[in-house]
């Protein structure tokens, strides 16, 4: 999606709002029945700019046993949108992707396997987001 809305914009700014291990019990259930179970989690919370508009929220749910070997890089994202991690990594499995509306606003929700571990990534599409601007 990343590389999709760079094709908007002239940069994509990440303004990350929280980022850290969770307790697992601090997840909602909903959330947490489409992962192992665990103790803790890395939580990622982001909203991402494009040319300064706020187009995408996104929560990142990573079990701290998928932060093994080279998917450790993934808690290690900063200011980098995180798809640029995910889909540049062999192999990535997309166990399902999930659309949906919040109000008027598109949502989508994936459990990725980079590597083979699972995480589990939701994206709430912002009013100033592309996919609602006619003729672009």
């Amino acid at each position: 999606m990343t590389r999709r809305l760079e094709q908007f914009c002239g940069k994509i700014i990440i303004h990350r709002i929280g980022e850290g291990f969770v307790t697992a019990a601090s997840i909602d259930a909903g959330e947490r029945k489409e992962l192992p179970a665990c103790e803790r989690c890395w939580l990622r919370q982001v909203v991402i700019y494009g040319d300064n508009r706020p187009w995408v929220a996104a929560r990142t749910i990573i079990p701290e046993t998928s932060l093994t070997g080279e998917q450790g890089a993934l808690a290690d994202a900063g200011d980098e949108p995180i798809g640029r991690r995910l889909f540049t990594e062999e192999p990535l499995l997309r166990d399902y992707i999930h659309i949906g509306r919040l109000d008027q606003l598109w949502a989508r929700r994936s459990r990725l396997r980079p590597g083979g571990k699972p995480l589990l990534l939701t994206e709430l599409f912002l009013p100033d987001a592309p996919l609602y601007q006619h003729g672009r």
